[in-house]
This record gives structure tokens, sequence and C-alpha cells, in this order.
């Protein structure tokens, strides 16, 4: 009998030593991004539009006062899968149609990367400190900036979707350089939007006569007048009657005084 009492013993401390130890909860993490949205740009102003966002993080159950790494790799985005500087919106109802634009850390004005595309950016890197209790939230600004320059392109609605295989933020319990090998990963989604309005530019330079003693015969000068609109934009120009409000083009008066010199344009 006592032999068989110490071989139930021996069975039963083989079997508890074969389970593994685990802890009750594993270290999970949510992230949320803010869509992005230009709301209506003008191409043709010589400036560089921008729009300023966060990407939200929520960690739990981690080691008390412990750190977590989360690397937020954004990918190139479904306006064009295959670009990384510029990134795309593509146009809506017309996806050959692209305007350029990236994302940024506004902290070192890098564009947004990911470890995980063949391109050199990558992503910032991000340490979390959680609290007491293994939680901690933070919020890190993201920027996206649309390119001055882009004179051709064609009013309308531009947009990109980050999600699927664009998106994938990792994150690490510990303080580290990278995520990998990583303790788990989600794919937030967020838009980037972008409304081209329809606009023109006009400019002229003076009209100079010069100087002359008289005016028995026609004086001639010319200017220049520059236009320039967004593509496909229809357009005309006019010029009225001056101070004078002629209702002719060759019927325009200069003004000294009183005295008066007619002039046209055409």
């Amino acid at each position: 009998m006592s032999v068989g009492r110490k071989a139930t013993c021996a069975i039963v401390v083989l079997l508890a030593a074969a389970v593994p130890l685990t802890p009750a909860h594993a270290l999970s993490c949510r992230f949320s991004v803010d869509n992005l949205n230009f709301g209506t740009i003008d191409v043709l102003d010589g400036s560089t539009p921008t729009v300023g966002g966060a990407v939200t993080i929520r960690c739990r159950n981690g080691s008390p006062n412990g750190w977590v790494t989360i690397c937020p790799n954004i990918g190139s985005g479904e306006g064009n899968p295959s670009a990384y500087d510029p990134r795309q919106m593509r146009k809506w109802g017309n996806f050959s149609l692209k305007l350029n634009f990236n994302l940024f850390d506004p902290a070192t004005n890098a564009i947004w990367g990911s470890l995980w595309w063949p391109y050199p950016p990558p992503p910032p890197i991000l340490h979390l400190q959680l609290n007491a209790n293994g939680r901690g939230n933070m919020s890190k600004p993201i920027e996206a900036k649309v390119f001055a320059g882009q004179y051709t392109v064609r009013p309308g609605t531009y947009y990109t979707w980050f999600r699927y295989q664009h998106v994938l933020f990792e994150y690490k319990a510990g303080w580290h350089a990278n995520c990998t090998p990583n303790d788990g990963t989600r794919k937030p989604r967020f838009r980037v939007r972008a409304r081209v309005r329809r606009s023109c530019q006009v400019s002229a330079t003076g009209i100079d006569f010069g100087a002359t003693g008289n005016l028995n015969a026609p004086l001639t000068a010319t200017g220049t007048l520059t236009v320039r609109c967004t593509n496909t934009t229809a357009h005309r120009i006019k010029l009225d009657g001056g101070l004078a409000g002629a209702s002719q083009p060759d019927q325009r008066k200069m003004f000294k005084g009183t005295d008066t010199i007619t002039y046209g344009i055409y």
C-alpha cells in the first residue's frame, strides 16, 4: 500500500510541473487615430495646407509602473499603395487623379512611416509609462500637409483610407528600441480628405506710354495680363470702362484734373 501511495504522489507532482505559469491577464492596448480633414483648399495660392490630429493610446493589464513600447506603423494608404513621399489621395469618382500630401510627426517634422514598408522613414517609437494599476493613456499628435505647387490638380474631393494592410500598431511590454517581437497588434483606421475648389488668379503689368510732346499720332504701349485657373475651370476675362465708365474699349480716359486723354485697350 505504501508503494501505491508514493506512485500516486509522483504523478501529481509531474502533472503540476507540466502546467505553464501564465498571468491571469496579458498586456492589452487599444488605439484610435483622428480623421484628418483639410476642408476646402486652393491649390493656386502657393500655401501648404496643414491639418493636425491625434493618435490616442490606451493600455491596461501591464506591469505596475512599468513601460510599454508602441510602434504605430502607417503605410502608404489606399490612395496610392506604392507611394511614400509623397503619399497620395485619389479623386472621388476618378481614382486615376491624385493629390499629393504626406503624414508627419510634428515633433520632428519627419515623415510618419512604418517599420514594415520598403521605404526609409520609420514611425515615431513611443513609450508609455503605466500607473500602479498597470494602466496608462497617452496622445501623440500627427500632422498632414498638402504640398504647394500642384497647379494642375482638378477641382473636386480627394481622399484616402488608412486601414487593413496600410496600418499596423504594435506594442510590447518594457522599454525597447522597437516592437519585435511584439506582444500584440491593432489596426486602427482613419481617413484623410480635402476638397480642391475652383479658382483663378489674375495679374497684370502696368501700361506706360512714356513721355511725349504731342499727341498728333497714336502712341502704342503694351502690358501683360496673366491668368491661371485650376485645371478644367472655364473662365472669361472682362475689363470694364475704367474711371470714365466707357462703354467702348477705345473710349477709356486718363485724367489730370479736368484734362483727359482718350485711350483704348485691345
